[in-house]
Formats: structure tokens, sequence, C-alpha cells
């Protein structure tokens, strides 16, 4: 069986659709969650779960359902209630450290999806062809896009992210300062840590109250699976950020045991402030409609979540007190010091580039400085004339590497605006 994608097919339509504008219709979730279909029915298969300010690519309208493109190419269907319109410039604001890591997961989750497919739907039974295919694109669909919210990426940027990872170091596209493998990692997991885990579980009673039903009534009622998590927050999150990850935990905990049937988040400043009782920081929780411990027996039995939403009550005054503290004293510099530290990361990695380029990068044998077209050397050069232009960088501001790189990941997470970017040398084709 072929795969499903064909990558240089893609990058060739991408490339002429890019070449006229980054600008394009798109859609954006407005909601906590919303179900991908695979029709434009309520009772069609659910794709996936797009998370709030998730944004697809738009394709039309039929009904009450909003048409989005998907990383298959694929049409997939979202209700138009949960979604809004939007003109918005695509980009890939993301390290190239993450190219590796993100290629290889694509990779991964399209071998997935052939063989799951293959396995449920045997080619061996021709009957069974057109199934698999579809089987196929659904599961792929599936998986990129919780790849994508992994590397909180936009789904819309997928053909961008696939040629800013096949070009390399040299793509004008969404260019932001390297970061280390390590630091990477950091940047990625900007994420909780769930100090505490409860089971609250109880008899899923609706509207009513306990003492209204019998005994054996009770015996008959379905369990509503409820979960109770602590978690301590990152010191330097955004209030929107913040919702962002409560979401993502939700439906991490969701989709790993579709039986949950209510979520409570608990929000700490650090493990030293976590002391079992009230949340300092405030609280989400995901049920029916919104609306904690009213869950009826139907939607307990069913697992229809189609009604679900996440409640927010958190405290914004604290949140911004605590990013506050952060901006003032982080590694002993101001923010403006830090920014203007991070500009200059960028510019010596541009730098570095540009130059290295005029040594051995295929296409710049005209430049004076040329030696051979080696890709291997190109690289080389270009990390040594980086690393020493940073350690200049480190002895201006005397500052250690692991602040310097600390810095270079606090840009990217907070998109900071970066200095215009060197041109190519004019001796390179």
């Amino acid at each position: 069986m072929k795969k499903l994608c064909t990558i240089l097919l893609l990058l060739t339509l991408f490339i002429i659709i890019f070449t006229f504008s980054t600008f394009a219709k798109c859609v954006r979730v407005t909601s906590e969650f919303a179900n991908i279909r695979l029709m434009p029915d309520t009772k069609s298969i659910i794709i996936g779960k797009a998370s709030e300010n998730d944004i697809f690519g738009y394709e039309g309208e039929e009904n009450n359902w909003v048409k989005i493109n998907m990383f298959s190419g694929e049409h997939r269907y979202i209700h138009h209630n949960l979604v809004k319109v939007i003109n918005y410039d695509i980009s890939a604001p993301f390290s190239n450290y993450i190219c590796p890591y993100l290629m290889k997961k694509l990779e991964e989750a399209e071998d997935k999806s052939l063989v799951e497919s293959d396995n449920k739907y045997p080619l061996g039974n021709s009957e069974n062809v057109e199934k698999n295919i579809e089987y196929q694109r659904i599961l792929f669909d599936r998986y990129i896009l919780e790849i994508f919210h992994e590397f909180d990426l936009q789904p819309v940027v997928y053909q961008i992210a696939l040629i800013r990872c096949i070009e390399g170091p040299q793509s004008k596209i969404g260019q932001t300062p390297t970061i280390k493998k390590e630091e990477i990692k950091e940047n990625r997991i900007r994420e909780f840590k769930i100090v505490e885990e409860n089971d609250i579980s109880i008899k899923a009673l609706g509207e009513k109250k306990l003492s209204d039903y019998l005994l054996e009534e009770l015996e008959k009622l379905p369990t509503n699976i409820r979960m109770r998590y602590s978690i301590v927050i990152p010191s330097d999150i955004t209030l929107e950020e913040l919702k962002s990850q409560l979401a993502k935990v939700i439906m991490e905990k969701s989709n790993t045991n579709p039986d949950i049937d209510e979520i409570h988040i608990g929000i700490w400043e650090s493990e030293e402030s976590f002391k079992g009782g009230n949340p300092n920081l405030g609280y989400a929780e995901w049920s029916p409609y919104g609306k904690w411990s009213v869950m009826t027996p139907e939607i307990a039995r069913n697992n229809n979540r189609d009604s679900y939403k996440i409640v927010y009550n958190i405290d914004e005054k604290a949140l911004e007190a605590i990013k506050k503290r952060k901006i003032e004293t982080l590694l002993g510099l101001s923010e403006e010091t830090r920014k203007e530290i991070f500009r200059e990361i960028v510019k010596c990695e541009d730098w570095g580039d540009r130059e290295a380029m005029q040594y051995y990068y295929p296409g710049c044998e005209n430049c004076a400085k040329f030696i051979v077209a080696d890709f291997v050397k190109y690289a080389e050069r270009s990390n040594e004339l980086i690393d020493n232009c940073k350690k200049n960088v480190m002895k201006k501001y005397n500052i250690t590497e692991e602040i310097m790189l600390k810095i270079s990941v606090e840009g990217v997470e907070e998109r900071w605006i970066m200095p215009e970017m060197l041109p190519m040398p004019d001796c390179c084709k």
C-alpha cells in the first residue's frame, strides 16, 4: 500500500499557493473543545478534538457546518457555533531543532495509520480497498492533530512546517533562533506538574438529590466517574496559556480514559503552596453544560460529550502578580535587557548562516570566499561562526551560556519581535 501523502506533490501545491500570499481565509476554534467530524452531522464519526484557538484552513460551509482542510488533504467538518472564520497570516515560528523530532513523529504517525488500517480492513479482500483508504486518512488526521497539539503548532501550518524542516536552516520561512536539544525539551514542556490525583466518583444522580431515589433505583444508576487533579503551573504562564494548557490536560485525560465523566483541576502556584486545601489560583471544571455534579444517567451511560464545556475560575490578579515578579527578577536582568540579548542572539544566527553560505553552500560558487559545495562543512562553519558570535554576546552582557539559552527559550515562547533577517548574499544564486 502506498503511503497516504506524497510529500513532493503537497510541497509543489503549497509553493504555488505560497508564492502569491501567506494570508489565507482560515477557521479559528472559539470553544474549549470542538469535535472534528467526518461528515456534517452530529452522528458522524469524530475524527479528532480541536482545542480552543486551533486554526485550520477554511474550505467552505454546508448548512450549519464549516468545512476545514485537514492533514490528509480531506475535508472535515466542525459545527459553525464552535468556530469563527478569520484572515490569518500563515507562518511557522518554531526553532530548527524541533524538525528532527517533528519529522520523526509525523513519519511514525503515517506508518501507524497504515498498519492499523491494514489490520482493520485487510487488502486481501478487494471490497476493503475504499474502507482501508478512508480509515487510513481518518487515523492520519487524528494522529497528526495530536502531534501538532504536542508541539504547540497550528494545524494550518502543516505544509509550511514540512518545507521548513526539509529546507533546513537556510529556509526563509518563519525563521527563529536555534536552541539546543536539551533546551527545546524545556521549551516544549511548559506543562503542569500533577501533585495529587483523586477519584471522587459518585452515582450519576442528575438533577435529583440522593434522598429522591429508592435503594433499588440507586443500584441501577451508572457511576459518574469524576477525577480531581491538583497541579502546579509554570511561574511565567499567561492567562491564555493557562486556559489552553488546562484544556489540553483535560483532553489528554478524557482521551486516555473515555469513561471519565467529569474533571476538576485545582491550580497551585508552587509545590510549597500546595497543602491539599483550596487551590490558591483557582480551578477548571469539565462537565456537561459546564455544570458540575449534575451528571445525568443517560450521559454517564452513552459517553456523549457534545454538551461538555470547561468552566474556568481563575484568580487573574494573583496570576498577574506571579508573572510580574518573574519579569522583574528573572535571571537578574530586566525584560528589556533580555529582549536586547535575544535580538543579538538572532542576529548571530542569521549572520553565521549567511557567512557560511559564501564558503560551502551549493549555489554560492560565485562568492569570492567560496571553497567547495559541501553541506556538512557548511553546517560546521555556520555553527562555528554562530558560537563565536554568541560568546561575544555573553561577554558583552556578562552572562553564562545557560542564561543565554534560557533567554532564547523565553524569546521564542513569548514571541518577542525579532530583527529583520539579512538578505541572501548577492553572490549566491
